[in-house]
């Protein structure tokens, strides 16, 4: 026969190690839910995200502030997932039939840390669309010639993007990114990874550690020298390369061939543009054996190459060069950079556009 002490127990005093569990599980809960709240009220979500066809992307139709080193600025995407002065739709078939150029690069063309007006991409937009030509600035950060290929590929095929010309941007961490790339390939995700892509871009909480570690790591970046972010190139004296990456190198211009081709078969017009790092206005290297690379690769392929070295040696000070036209402790130029090379650009695009 049951006592009356056992009987009267409840079913919380039957199982006092599950009641344990199940109480943490619900304070948890809501500890995370109220984190939750605080985090979308005042932290915004992460512009960087995963894409399971061209390796990473910018979000699409994102709108707040973000940081690069220590720059806060406002970021702007549009349906694509372009920087762009607003969030805005795309009109894919480009039915006002406008000249439309679409910029390809990295962080340089990405424009990182300078809000998308004062970019060099912001510039060249505003400069052309009164000659009825469209810009749309696809650079994204960490980006090289295999991603390059993969998203215009996806643009054109998939999205069904028009577009008259390409401008690609060759930058010398192509070298070591298309080695980071190598084992990527584009593919059709499960539902288990839509899960996790979920969870990962869209649950603030998970954002949050994720951003905040990635913060830590962009300082890490932009504290760097200009020498140790272009390691694939060890130099000597005023231009003679010790350690080359060959096979990194190798790799761009395989793949910047197939952008090349996969532009020219779509009867789309393409130039490349190459430029210098601080590390190479502090040597002096305005004939560096990266820029020979390429002046080889564009006369060999037949494709135009807009080379802004030399714009970039004019008899002034490294220091002051540096100064002048890059950002603070960065490798990336400031808003008076983004003007210089819209400048040049627009001088060198002109005459086609009209």
């Amino acid at each position: 026969m049951k006592s009356s002490t056992n009987y009267n127990k409840n079913i919380f005093e039957h199982n006092p190690y599950k009641t344990i569990v199940f109480t943490v599980l619900i304070l948890l809960s809501a500890c995370l839910l109220a984190f939750e709240a605080y985090l979308r009220i005042f932290v915004p979500l992460p512009y960087i995200v995963e894409s399971f066809e061209y390796h990473h992307d910018l979000r699409k139709n994102f709108n707040g502030k973000v940081r690069w080193g220590e720059t806060t600025y406002q970021l702007r995407t549009n349906s694509l997932g372009f920087k762009d002065r607003r969030r805005k739709d795309t009109d894919l078939k480009n039915t006002k039939a406008r000249h439309r150029i679409l910029l390809a690069g990295d962080s340089f063309t990405e424009g990182v840390g300078v809000i998308y007006e004062k970019t060099f991409a912001g510039l060249l937009d505003n400069y052309f669309s009164k000659s009825d030509t469209e810009v749309f600035n696809s650079g994204v950060q960490s980006y090289s010639p295999v991603l390059y290929y993969y998203k215009l590929k996806y643009l054109m095929e998939i999205q069904g993007l028009k577009f008259d010309e390409v401008i690609l941007f060759a930058d010398i961490s192509d070298i070591k990114d298309e080695l980071r790339y190598l084992g990527f390939r584009p593919s059709k995700p499960a539902a288990l990874q839509k899960i996790v892509f979920f969870l990962k871009s869209d649950i603030m909480v998970i954002n949050y550690l994720l951003k905040k570690y990635g913060q830590i790591q962009n300082k890490i970046y932009c504290k760097q020298t200009a020498d140790n972010a272009t390691t694939a190139v060890q130099k000597t004296g005023n231009s003679n390369p010790i350690n080359m990456d060959i096979v990194g190198l190798e790799l761009a211009k395989a793949n910047t061939w197939r952008v090349i081709k996969l532009c020219l078969d779509n009867k789309i017009k393409i130039t490349l543009v190459i430029y210098p790092h601080p590390i190479d206005i502090i040597n002096n290297d305005y004939n560096s054996a990266y820029m020979q690379q390429w002046k080889e690769f564009s006369e060999l392929k037949n494709v135009k190459l807009i080379n802004l070295y030399p714009y970039f040696f004019t008899g002034a000070g490294a220091e002051e060069t540096i100064k002048k036209y890059f950002i603070k402790d960065d490798l990336h130029w400031n808003e008076v950079g983004h003007r210089f090379v819209a400048d040049l650009l627009i001088k060198e695009l002109l005459p086609a556009v009209e």
